[in-house]
C-alpha cells in the first residue's frame, strides 16, 4: 500500500439497515465485499477466493 495516499472510505449504508440486515454484498472497486454485523461488531471479508 502506497504510505502517502490516504486510505479510501466508501459509504456502503446507514448503520442501522446494516443491523437490521446482518449481512449485506456490496462491490467496491470491482471487489465483491462482505459486510458482515455479528455480536454487535462489523466485519469485512474479501469475497476473492485466492486459491484460483
Amino acid at each position: 500500500m502506497d504510505e502517502n495516499k490516504p486510505p479510501r472510505m466508501y459509504f456502503i449504508g446507514k448503520k442501522e439497515d446494516l443491523v437490521q440486515a446482518k449481512r449485506m454484498n456490496v462491490t467496491l472497486d470491482g471487489r465483491d465485499i462482505l459486510i458482515i454485523y455479528h455480536q454487535r461488531t462489523f466485519y469485512a471479508l474479501d469475497l476473492q477466493c485466492y486459491r484460483e
